[in-house]
Formats: structure tokens, C-alpha cells, sequence
């Protein structure tokens, strides 16, 4: 099992039991609300305690490269290959101040797997991964080196993957222009960031109440 896949696993064994957070929204989306228009053969899986849904027809990225001029990096590639899964959001302990988003990688009834980078995010309606993508590229961003794999819930910041390295960057949102990334990695890997997440804000902030403490007085 590679390292991503085990980290999605790891991060829906975090959401058992917390039917309050709010992403277990998207269960309870997914179970009873037609409009969602989730793939009928996820659907059943998911009702039936099967999140996220084993992926078996494997996406073919080349849309990606279509748009960009070069291949997705591979651990991106698996995060949206390996497992039918909604957003994967939460708390991390080197930016405590909000909530990180990443992409889904649900389909929509009537979809082919390679609509998973094209469609908006199923269940919030955000921008789907290629828009973003583009978006990125058109603030600004270096769409060569880095692509963006998420963002920060409530101010919009991208969440950026290093083609060379695999680490995550978040924009700087101190800097007065668009898509200057924090000096500092936050993660080492997109595995790494998501192992890190903490999706319960209650959970997140009894672990790291040092850290928080700290960075709320700067």
C-alpha cells in the first residue's frame, strides 16, 4: 500500500465517532441528498461504512499535461487514483491558525474517472483541480515548479505541491503580492501533510495548545 493511500485511510479513522465535525457533512450529503449527484455505485459502498470507496479504473492524467506541458507528479497522481474520497481537510501544527482543504476525488453520476480533475468539488462547489491549477498560473504563480493541491478555508490561500521535492508550501499571506509562498515547508511530502492533518479542532487544539498559545501572540 503506498504512503498516500495509507494517510487517506489513516485521516477517515480520525473522523470515526465526531459526527459533528462539520466534514462528516459530506457523509450525510452523500447518503440522502439526490442533488449531490454522487456516482449510485460510490453511494452504495459509502452508506454501507465502505469511505473511502476502493478505485478500481485508474484516471488518465494527460489532460493535465495537456494544460501544463508536463506530467503530474506521481504522488498526486495517487492521491486522486487510489481511493474515491471526499475533501480532505484539518488543522496542521506548522499553520494553526486554519483549516487546510484539499481536492476530492469523488465522481458524479454519469462521470468517467478523468472528470475527476475537471469537475467542480462535488460537494462544496468549488473550483475543480484544473481550474485551480489555472487560477494559480494566472495570479501569478510559478505553474511549472509548483502545483496547487489545496487551499486555506477561510482566506483562500493556495496549498502548493513542489514538483522538484514534494513539499508543501503555503502562500504568504503577509507578503503584498499574490502567490509568494511561506519561506518554510509545510510538510515534506503530500502523504506527510495529510498524516499531520488533525480534522477535530477540539483534538488539534489539546495536542498543540502550546503552539497555538505561541501563535496567537505574534
Amino acid at each position: 500500500m503506498t504512503k498516500i493511500k495509507t494517510a487517506i485511510l489513516q485521516y477517515y479513522q480520525k473522523l470515526k465517532g465526531h459526527e459533528g465535525y462539520f466534514s462528516q457533512d459530506e457523509y450525510f450529503k452523500i447518503k440522502y441528498d439526490d442533488d449531490c449527484m454522487i456516482d449510485d455505485e460510490i453511494k452504495r459502498k459509502y452508506c454501507h461504512g465502505t469511505k473511502p470507496v476502493e478505485k478500481i479504473k485508474h484516471t488518465d492524467f494527460s489532460e493535465f499535461q495537456r494544460h501544463f506541458g508536463y506530467e503530474l507528479p506521481e504522488e498526486i497522481r495517487e492521491y486522486f487514483d487510489c481511493l474515491y474520497h471526499g475533501q480532505i481537510c484539518g488543522f496542521h501544527p506548522n499553520y494553526p491558525w486554519e483549516c487546510l482543504v484539499l481536492a476530492d476525488a469523488l465522481k458524479r453520476r454519469g462521470e468517467t474517472d478523468e472528470d475527476v480533475l475537471t469537475h467542480i468539488d462535488v460537494l462544496s462547489g468549488e473550483d475543480s483541480f484544473l481550474e485551480m491549477c489555472e487560477e494559480w498560473r494566472s495570479w501569478g504563480g510559478d505553474h511549472v515548479n509548483f502545483v496547487p493541491i489545496g487551499r486555506l478555508l477561510y482566506w483562500g490561500a493556495f496549498v502548493v505541491y513542489e514538483v522538484s521535492t514534494g513539499n508543501i508550501y503555503i502562500e504568504d499571506l503577509d507578503s503584498n503580492e499574490a502567490c509568494v509562498l511561506r519561506k518554510e515547508p509545510t510538510a515534506e511530502s503530500l502523504a506527510q501533510l495529510i498524516e499531520d492533518l488533525e480534522p477535530i479542532y477540539d483534538k488539534f487544539k489539546n495536542k498543540y495548545k502550546d503552539v497555538i498559545d505561541e501563535t496567537s501572540q505574534k
